[in-house]
């Protein structure tokens, strides 16, 4: 995978940086998971991976690329005071394949 940072804003009202990155999944698999995507702009980023929110991954139909919303709070704790909670859910890794929150099974 490649990443390309298309945009990049620091909002230093709500301690965050805002950016749109395209990301380029050269495998045939389609779309990469969530967390996949997080753990690979924490490695591309230098960013601690508990401060990274992806809030929307835009897949690319017929095209190896996606279009990822993320932001990046300087503490975990600024991060789930601000982000509604869906967000969050969706950002937290799935523990035995059930969501950590809710406890009901993913499908």
């Amino acid at each position: 995978m490649k990443a390309k940072v298309l945009r990049e804003n620091r909002n230093p009202l709500l301690k965050r940086r805002e950016l749109l990155i395209e990301v380029i999944h050269d495998d045939a698999s389609g779309t990469p998971e969530r967390q996949m995507l997080r753990r690979f702009l924490a490695s591309q980023l230098n960013e601690n991976l508990e401060n990274i929110f992806l809030l929307k991954v835009e897949g690319r139909k017929g095209a190896d690329k996606s279009l990822c919303h993320v932001e990046i709070y300087d503490d975990r704790k600024h991060a789930e005071e601000i982000l509604p909670k869906h967000i969050i859910n969706r950002n937290i890794p799935p523990v035995g394949g059930r969501s950590v929150e809710k406890g009901k099974q993913m499908d």
